[in-house]
């Protein structure tokens, strides 16, 4: 990610956080499952990127934070993560209006950025990948 995707990528969301509630709602409606379990999930979302948006320009900072937080929620489901990934990009466009392609793109790329922790922290179940010794080939 450039610095340019990064200030889009922050400035959005402290745009879309000067009303926390109601950007908390947003995210929420967009997601199956019970009331309760959407508002968990989407209070876990908001968490996450609140986490994880300061830490974007510093990539030796961000994967350990984003692992912290795979680590500290239940299991998911690749759909149940897209659909999480849908439920915050339609948030953040009902509360900052349609995003510009730039801005977009940076959300993408932030995203993705996030997903291959994911990808690195659920390939990697026994924690060996750092490990020479234990790591498979």
């Amino acid at each position: 990610m450039s610095p340019d995707d990064i200030d889009q990528v922050t400035s959005t969301w402290r745009q879309a956080l000067t009303e926390p509630d109601l950007l908390h709602e947003a995210i929420a409606e967009r997601l199956a499952g019970s009331s309760a379990f959407r508002a968990d999930r989407a209070g876990w979302i908001v968490r996450a990127v609140s986490g994880l948006a300061p830490v974007l320009h510093r990539p030796t900072a961000f994967a350990p934070a984003a692992a912290e937080l795979i680590s500290s929620r239940y299991p998911v489901t690749i759909e149940e993560l897209a659909g999480e990934r849908d439920a915050l990009l339609g948030a953040l466009e009902e509360r900052c209006g349609p995003l510009p392609a730039a801005t977009s793109h940076a959300w993408d790329l932030a995203i993705e950025l996030f997903a291959e922790i994911v990808c690195a922290v659920g390939l990697d179940p026994f924690g060996c990948a750092g490990d020479p010794v234990r790591a498979v080939p």
